[in-house]
């Protein structure tokens, strides 16, 4: 659960609390406090609504740690520093890499698809899926049957 700063609409508490976003905004205040009243020595509690409070962005300055550069799967290669990609990229000026929603991908994506199945479909599959299913199954190809 998130962790909300709240402040109390009296007397200007302000606490941490842990708590479901559809509960933020029903939290009471439980600040104790003496009443002013001569014999009443047990503490009442402050009861009033709190409201969240809006604190200013955190800003990180200096190197942060992050996740190598991964393109593993498209060059086959992990870069540990963006220098190291630049140079890469230098190194390679032919080279680029596309999204998967980049129309070149998604056209070689499905040529690749449309080769598949029709190779399971010679094997005596109905795609490629069916055969990947049935592979897991360890059942017999249809063509070894």
């Amino acid at each position: 659960m998130p962790v909300y700063q709240l402040r109390c609409t009296e007397c200007g508490r302000e606490t941490e609390v842990s708590c479901r976003i559809s509960d933020r905004n029903h939290q009471a205040c439980t600040a104790l406090y003496e009443d002013d009243e001569p014999g009443d020595s047990a503490p009442i509690e402050c009861g009033y609504p709190l409201e969240v409070v809006i604190t200013p962005q955190v800003a990180f300055t200096g190197a942060l740690h992050s996740k190598p550069i991964d393109f593993s799967q498209q060059l086959g290669r992990k870069f540990e520093t963006n220098a190291q990609w630049r140079q890469w990229q230098r190194d390679n000026p032919g080279a680029r890499v596309i999204s998967k929603t980049d129309p070149e991908y998604v056209i070689r994506r499905d040529d690749a698809r449309n080769a598949m199945d029709r190779t399971a479909r010679r094997q005596g599959f109905s795609d490629h899926e069916a055969k990947v299913q049935s592979v897991k199954r360890g059942e017999k190809m249809p063509s070894q049957q």
